[in-house]
């Protein structure tokens, strides 16, 4: 039955893995024209250091893919890499660019191929063998190894254009070595700014990233611009489930076919989903599968309704894999169960997901009141919870409206205080991963 159903219908559309490119990439069209637009004809950048964040499952590595895709077709280099690939200090760093860069750079008989690919890795990232043993054959190679990595990046722009750096999980170095790469990196490419080097620089990661920068990266935080990606817009939302339908043939022996979703069905979706772009793709997939199996060209609301189980199931999965953040610190479990009660109280008066960072504050710090007696100890206490809440994106303040925060999922600070409830005795367990009432 299913490699029938595999025959007759096209290809899913919907892809619910972290990393991969949705089919179409909803509510980031103002991101990815600002990007076009950062690009100047002489090479520049009008924002050459870009810092981008927001909770996981926003489809930033995908807009990093875009911004990727739009480097290379304007002919620019491009090297994409994570902090771990970059665990070292300068000299370090340097090697590694001397590694990926040395046959593209500084080999004349292979300078065209480089061209043509027009993406590098760092080790660790692409390539095998060590950053060491390339380095050390690139230095027999070539006169200028030694340079520091500003003027290795300096002589690479020089022989090979404009040079785009693309740093997915910046929020994540582990250890001393990978934030020192990071503040090497971050120098480097201020060096070449103010010398009018053709670079830019996009690190991304979840909300806890412009806090590591501000401790290990003082100077570059002054200089960055910030974008947030957060939940979608309602319209945004139907248009990451709409177009893929529109867009993709149904069944294969009709071109012109397309699955429908009556308009109730996607109001539901939509709603059931938060607007966070993961669950739309867990949403879309399940859809598709769905369909295929009633052998329907139309998902009825009734339909979509028997899928919710199925699809409480799957997110109640995503959360487990994210309970251990909060489940071994007695304090932050309090501290998320308060900030999921504010939440919740708007959510049920259906007035705006925005809530002024203060009163969460207030309300984190109304909770850890039993534990701590002594009101300096109190406030310490709430402020570690609440900037580990934003680190894990439980919460965030998107750079647009710094006071003024969102859930990063709202029905995982629902799960939060599922297990709030299972842990203390306390609260009343609600539907799986729903604020309680």
């Amino acid at each position: 039955m299913a490699e029938q159903a595999a025959l007759e219908f096209g290809d899913n559309p919907f892809t619910p893995a972290p990393g991969e490119m949705p089919p179409y990439l909803a509510g980031r069209q103002a991101i990815l024209e600002a990007w076009r637009s950062n690009r100047r004809q002489s090479g520049l950048f009008k924002a050459p250091e870009i810092v981008m964040y927001g909770p996981r499952g926003t489809g930033k590595t995908a807009i990093l893919g875009e911004f990727r895709d739009g480097a290379k077709a304007a002919g620019y280099n491009v090297v994409w890499t994570t902090p771990a690939s970059m665990a070292g200090g300068e000299r370090e760093m340097a090697d590694l660019l001397l590694s990926q860069f040395e046959a593209a750079s500084f080999v004349a008989s292979e300078t065209t191929s480089s061209r043509a690919s027009g993406e590098l890795s760092i080790p660790g990232t692409a390539k095998a063998g060590s950053a060491t043993e390339h380095a050390q054959t690139a230095r027999h190679r070539d006169p200028v190894a030694g340079l520091s990595l500003e003027g290795r990046m300096a002589a690479i722009i020089e022989r090979q254009g404009p040079l785009v750096l693309l740093v997915d999980e910046a929020h994540a170095p582990r250890g001393g070595t990978e934030w020192k790469a990071m503040r090497a990196l971050a120098a480097a490419v201020q060096g070449l700014v103010n010398s009018k080097k053709p670079v830019c620089l996009v690190l991304a990661g979840t909300p806890g990233l412009p806090q590591g920068l501000r401790e290990h990266c003082g100077t570059f935080v002054h200089r960055y611009r910030r974008i947030g990606v957060g939940l979608l817009t309602e319209a945004d939302a139907r248009e990451a489930i709409g177009r893929p339908l529109a867009e993709s043939i149904w069944r294969l022996r009709d071109p012109g076919s397309r699955l429908r979703l009556e308009p109730a069905a996607l109001d539901f979706v939509v709603q059931d989903s938060d607007c966070y772009p993961y669950f739309l793709q867990l949403w879309g997939s399940a859809l598709w599968e769905q369909a295929a199996a009633l052998d329907a060209d139309t998902l009825t609301l009734a339909d979509v309704e028997a899928m919710k189980e199925a699809l409480d199931t799957s997110r109640l999965v995503h959360y487990r894999e994210r309970e251990d953040e909060i489940i071994g610190d007695y304090d932050l479990l309090l501290a998320a169960n308060a900030a999921a009660g504010s939440f919740a109280q708007y959510a049920a008066t259906g007035e705006s997901r925005w809530l002024d960072s203060v009163e969460i504050s207030n309300a984190v710090e109304q909770a850890l009141l039993a534990e701590y007696p002594d009101v300096k100890e109190r406030y310490a206490a709430s402020a570690r919870c609440m900037q580990k809440l934003i680190q894990l994106g439980f919460i965030w303040a998107p750079p647009q409206s710094p006071q003024a925060m969102e859930a990063g999922i709202p029905t995982f600070l629902g799960y939060a205080q599922e297990l709030y409830a299972r842990k203390t005795g306390r609260g009343r367990p609600s539907q799986a991963g729903r604020p309680a009432p």
